[in-house]
């Protein structure tokens, strides 16, 4: 079995890588990188608290009680607290966990229980990201998973230590490390059901985050989910109930929400059962109405009989008469004389010298 020195240097081995590559590869804060990597390194301690009193117990209790007040200052201011009421608040938890939870762990818990599963590890994931709400949605994923990263490593370490490989076989702790109950049932039972309320109460934390709209879509749609849960249970929990009157012959007789009648029988057209009360006109005055106002229209010019250009119009007729000029027949000359033997109009020939 591993001791203390080797969880505590390959989760913080792994917490310096994980730091590390999300620092260098996707360019997440530095502070928030170390401090990714310093969950991580603790949390390869969380599975030992079943381990009784010793130095697993102590280190992981004393840094719980330091570190969980200062990252819930954040959450207090979200809430409106003053300092006082912040400080106060960090004494109590840090005396909580010093003494209260401290000295359960010691009395009740067993070594290789169920702290060594699955499922508690979740619960200090969801623990981490209700505690560590500084920064968006994705950085709290981040930090929640670190705490993942340890707590696996010290879970997969255990399983790696119960293969014996010189005489290759599995030595009887195998399979103690990572499973999903303990043999305790009532240990089983109060793990599951501090996770289902610590999933309840990650898909309505208040804190999300910037507000990014993608974050309230997330947190809206984890809402539904919760609700969901909700009517299922609460159905659940009727009809086992019905079905215990049944059996005692004392069943109510419940009648349903909508009508019994054939989906032909449906009338065609929607009928409101409100009726919209009526107004007396003495009593009520209307409110003004617009005066109707016609949208403005288009210039018309106005219509100008039609006139054909001069090319088209027609040429008067007039009698041809021969001898004259047909020139001098338009208005506005006088008719000529006609014309004579030599060929001029209107005048004699000059007398011969």
């Amino acid at each position: 079995m591993p001791g203390f020195h080797i969880h505590i240097t390959a989760s913080s081995l792994l917490g310096l890588a994980y730091g590390g590559a999300a620092y260098t590869l996707y360019g997440v804060p530095p502070t928030t990188s170390a401090l990714a990597s310093v969950l991580c390194s603790v949390s390869g301690m969380l599975p030992d608290l079943d381990s009784g009193p010793g130095r697993p117990l102590h280190e992981s209790v004393g840094f719980a009680a330091a570190a969980v007040p200062m990252a819930m200052v954040d959450r207090f201011r979200f809430l409106g607290w003053d300092n006082e009421m912040i400080i106060l608040a960090g004494a109590i938890i840090y005396l909580f966990i010093r003494f209260v939870l401290g000295e359960a762990l010691k009395k009740f818990s067993v070594h290789r229980g169920i702290f060594h599963s699955l499922p508690v590890c979740l619960i200090f994931a969801q623990a981490a990201f209700l505690i560590c709400t500084q920064g968006d949605l994705a950085l709290r994923y981040f930090k929640s998973g670190g705490v993942v990263v340890g707590f696996l490593s010290h879970l997969i370490l255990d399983e790696i230590w119960s293969v014996d490989f010189k005489h290759a076989k599995l030595k009887s702790s195998f399979g103690t490390a990572l499973k999903l109950w303990a043999p305790c049932k009532w240990s089983t039972l109060t793990a599951y059901a501090t996770l289902c309320v610590g999933t309840l109460t990650t898909f309505n934390d208040p804190v999300w985050g910037t507000g990014d709209p993608r974050e309230q879509q997330f947190h809206d749609v984890a809402q539904r989910l919760v609700r969901g849960f909700e009517q299922v249970e609460s159905q659940t929990q009727s009809r086992g109930q019905q079905a215990i009157a049944r059996q005692q012959g004392s069943a109510p007789v419940i009648q349903p929400s909508y009508p019994q009648q054939p989906y032909a029988q449906q009338p065609a057209t929607y009928q409101p059962q409100y009726q919209q009360p009526t107004i007396d006109p003495g009593t009520y005055s209307y409110p003004a109405q617009p005066q109707y106002q016609p949208p403005p229209q288009a210039y018309q010019y106005p219509q100008q009989p039609y006139q054909p250009p001069e090319y088209q119009q027609p040429y008067p007729q007039q009698p041809y008469s021969q001898g004259v000029d047909p020139r001098y027949q338009q208005p506005g000359y006088a008719d000529p004389q006609p014309m004579n033997a030599a060929g001029t109009g209107g005048f004699a020939a000059p007398p011969p010298r």
